[in-house]
Protein backbone atom coordinates (compact mmCIF):
# COMPACT_ATOMS: atom_id res chain seq x y z
CA UNK A 1 0.00 0.00 0.00
CA UNK A 2 1.53 3.12 -1.05
CA UNK A 3 0.44 6.13 1.16
CA UNK A 4 0.88 9.82 -0.41
CA UNK A 5 0.25 13.25 1.25
CA UNK A 6 -2.08 15.19 -1.19
CA UNK A 7 -2.59 18.63 -1.19
CA UNK A 8 -5.67 19.80 0.31
CA UNK A 9 -8.91 19.61 -2.09
CA UNK A 10 -11.78 17.44 -1.68
CA UNK A 11 -12.40 14.15 -2.65
CA UNK A 12 -14.84 11.29 -2.49
CA UNK A 13 -16.48 9.87 0.78
CA UNK A 14 -13.18 8.61 2.82
CA UNK A 15 -12.36 5.16 3.27
CA UNK A 16 -10.92 5.77 7.20
CA UNK A 17 -10.62 9.03 9.41
CA UNK A 18 -7.68 8.84 11.74
CA UNK A 19 -4.73 10.88 12.78
CA UNK A 20 -1.00 10.81 11.99
CA UNK A 21 1.40 10.89 15.03
CA UNK A 22 5.06 11.69 15.07
CA UNK A 23 6.44 12.24 18.76
CA UNK A 24 3.44 13.97 20.94
CA UNK A 25 2.35 15.86 17.85
CA UNK A 26 -1.16 14.12 16.15
CA UNK A 27 -2.64 15.10 13.29
CA UNK A 28 -6.14 13.86 11.79
CA UNK A 29 -6.66 12.72 8.38
CA UNK A 30 -8.48 11.04 6.25
CA UNK A 31 -8.05 8.03 3.56
CA UNK A 32 -8.94 8.43 0.02
CA UNK A 33 -8.46 5.72 -2.91
CA UNK A 34 -6.13 7.29 -5.18
CA UNK A 35 -7.59 5.58 -8.31
CA UNK A 36 -11.12 4.57 -9.38
CA UNK A 37 -12.22 1.79 -10.07
CA UNK A 38 -13.92 3.06 -13.98
CA UNK A 39 -13.79 -0.88 -15.20
CA UNK A 40 -17.78 -1.82 -17.01
CA UNK A 41 -19.69 -3.89 -14.78
CA UNK A 42 -21.23 -6.50 -16.59
CA UNK A 43 -24.08 -9.04 -15.62
CA UNK A 44 -24.68 -12.63 -16.55
CA UNK A 45 -27.78 -12.77 -18.50
CA UNK A 46 -29.83 -15.83 -19.57
CA UNK A 47 -29.68 -15.87 -23.78
CA UNK A 48 -33.00 -16.61 -24.37
CA UNK A 49 -34.80 -14.09 -22.72
CA UNK A 50 -32.28 -11.90 -21.82
CA UNK A 51 -32.61 -11.84 -17.78
CA UNK A 52 -30.45 -11.84 -14.98
CA UNK A 53 -29.64 -14.96 -13.94
CA UNK A 54 -29.39 -15.51 -9.73
CA UNK A 55 -26.56 -16.83 -7.84
CA UNK A 56 -27.87 -19.52 -5.40
CA UNK A 57 -25.82 -21.19 -2.63
CA UNK A 58 -26.36 -24.73 -3.39
CA UNK A 59 -24.52 -27.48 -0.89
CA UNK A 60 -22.01 -29.58 -3.12
CA UNK A 61 -23.51 -33.05 -1.80
CA UNK A 62 -26.99 -32.28 -1.33
CA UNK A 63 -27.80 -30.53 -4.09
CA UNK A 64 -30.38 -28.32 -2.46
CA UNK A 65 -30.23 -24.40 -1.15
CA UNK A 66 -29.02 -23.43 1.76
CA UNK A 67 -29.80 -20.60 4.30
CA UNK A 68 -27.57 -17.99 5.20
CA UNK A 69 -28.30 -18.67 8.87
CA UNK A 70 -26.78 -22.32 7.88
CA UNK A 71 -23.45 -21.05 6.43
CA UNK A 72 -20.22 -21.52 8.34
CA UNK A 73 -16.39 -20.67 6.97
CA UNK A 74 -13.61 -23.14 6.39
CA UNK A 75 -10.82 -23.50 5.10
CA UNK A 76 -9.39 -26.18 2.34
CA UNK A 77 -6.57 -27.47 3.83
CA UNK A 78 -6.35 -31.00 1.53
CA UNK A 79 -8.77 -31.64 -1.62
CA UNK A 80 -12.04 -32.02 0.78
CA UNK A 81 -10.91 -31.74 4.02
CA UNK A 82 -12.31 -28.24 5.53
CA UNK A 83 -11.79 -26.44 8.85
CA UNK A 84 -14.33 -24.87 10.26
CA UNK A 85 -13.67 -21.26 11.59
CA UNK A 86 -16.05 -19.11 13.99
CA UNK A 87 -16.56 -15.48 14.34
CA UNK A 88 -14.62 -15.89 17.75
CA UNK A 89 -11.32 -17.44 15.38
CA UNK A 90 -11.33 -14.58 13.44
CA UNK A 91 -11.98 -11.96 16.23
CA UNK A 92 -8.82 -13.71 18.15
CA UNK A 93 -6.82 -13.27 14.61
CA UNK A 94 -7.56 -9.67 13.83
CA UNK A 95 -5.43 -6.76 14.12
CA UNK A 96 -6.05 -3.98 16.61
CA UNK A 97 -8.06 -1.66 15.05
CA UNK A 98 -6.62 1.50 15.57
CA UNK A 99 -7.25 5.77 14.29
CA UNK A 100 -3.78 6.47 14.26
CA UNK A 101 -0.77 6.23 11.92
CA UNK A 102 2.13 6.27 14.04
CA UNK A 103 5.91 7.83 11.77
CA UNK A 104 8.29 5.42 13.74
CA UNK A 105 10.83 5.77 11.19
CA UNK A 106 11.91 6.56 7.99
CA UNK A 107 13.23 4.10 4.97
CA UNK A 108 14.39 4.11 1.71
CA UNK A 109 11.50 2.78 -0.98
CA UNK A 110 13.42 0.11 -2.21
CA UNK A 111 13.26 -1.35 1.08
CA UNK A 112 9.53 -1.78 1.22
CA UNK A 113 7.91 -4.83 0.05
CA UNK A 114 6.52 -4.32 -3.95
CA UNK A 115 2.89 -5.44 -2.55
CA UNK A 116 2.48 -2.43 -0.25
CA UNK A 117 2.60 -0.57 -3.57
CA UNK A 118 -0.74 -2.01 -5.60
CA UNK A 119 -2.99 -0.09 -3.91
CA UNK A 120 -2.14 3.74 -3.67
CA UNK A 121 -3.88 6.02 -1.17
CA UNK A 122 -4.13 9.59 -0.55
CA UNK A 123 -3.73 11.22 2.78
CA UNK A 124 -5.87 14.56 3.06
CA UNK A 125 -6.96 16.81 6.52
CA UNK A 126 -10.15 16.52 7.13
CA UNK A 127 -12.24 20.21 7.53
CA UNK A 128 -10.46 22.55 9.80
CA UNK A 129 -7.52 20.54 9.79
CA UNK A 130 -5.85 21.86 6.89
CA UNK A 131 -3.01 23.84 8.43
CA UNK A 132 -2.04 20.90 10.90
CA UNK A 133 -1.52 19.08 7.76
CA UNK A 134 -0.02 21.45 5.87
CA UNK A 135 2.92 21.71 8.95
CA UNK A 136 3.31 18.14 8.62
CA UNK A 137 3.74 18.27 4.70
CA UNK A 138 6.18 21.58 4.69
CA UNK A 139 8.28 19.24 7.25
CA UNK A 140 9.00 16.10 5.46
CA UNK A 141 9.68 17.93 2.29
CA UNK A 142 12.34 20.12 4.26
CA UNK A 143 13.78 16.84 5.81
CA UNK A 144 14.00 15.17 2.37
CA UNK A 145 15.54 17.55 1.00
CA UNK A 146 17.78 18.03 4.09
CA UNK A 147 18.48 14.78 3.50
CA UNK A 148 19.50 15.02 -0.32
CA UNK A 149 21.89 18.41 0.74
CA UNK A 150 24.00 15.72 3.42
CA UNK A 151 23.92 13.07 0.80
CA UNK A 152 25.81 14.88 -1.70
CA UNK A 153 28.18 16.94 0.31
CA UNK A 154 29.16 13.78 1.47
CA UNK A 155 29.63 12.20 -1.81
CA UNK A 156 31.66 15.47 -2.52
CA UNK A 157 33.93 14.98 0.61
CA UNK A 158 35.10 11.72 -0.69
CA UNK A 159 32.07 9.58 -0.79
CA UNK A 160 31.43 8.22 2.75
CA UNK A 161 30.80 9.95 5.89
CA UNK A 162 33.75 10.26 8.46
CA UNK A 163 33.31 8.35 11.59
CA UNK A 164 33.55 11.22 14.70
CA UNK A 165 36.66 10.79 16.69
CA UNK A 166 35.72 8.90 19.85
CA UNK A 167 36.03 10.84 23.52
CA UNK A 168 39.37 9.51 25.51
CA UNK A 169 37.58 7.41 28.07
CA UNK A 170 38.62 8.50 31.52
CA UNK A 171 39.49 6.44 34.43
CA UNK A 172 36.99 5.11 36.61
CA UNK A 173 37.53 6.10 40.56
CA UNK A 174 38.44 2.59 41.02
CA UNK A 175 40.88 2.60 38.64
CA UNK A 176 42.56 6.15 39.46
CA UNK A 177 42.81 4.57 43.14
CA UNK A 178 44.42 1.12 42.19
CA UNK A 179 46.72 3.38 39.64
CA UNK A 180 48.31 5.47 42.48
Amino acid sequence: MGVCLAPPGRMARALWKGSIAFGLVSIPVELHTAVRDSRPRFRLLHAEDRSPVRFERVCAREGKAVAWEELVKGYEYEKGRFVVLTKEDFQAAALEKTRTIDIRNFVKAEEIDDRFFETSYYLVPPKGGERAYALLREAMRAAVDLMERLRQSLEAAGGAARKPARARKTPSKAKRKRAA
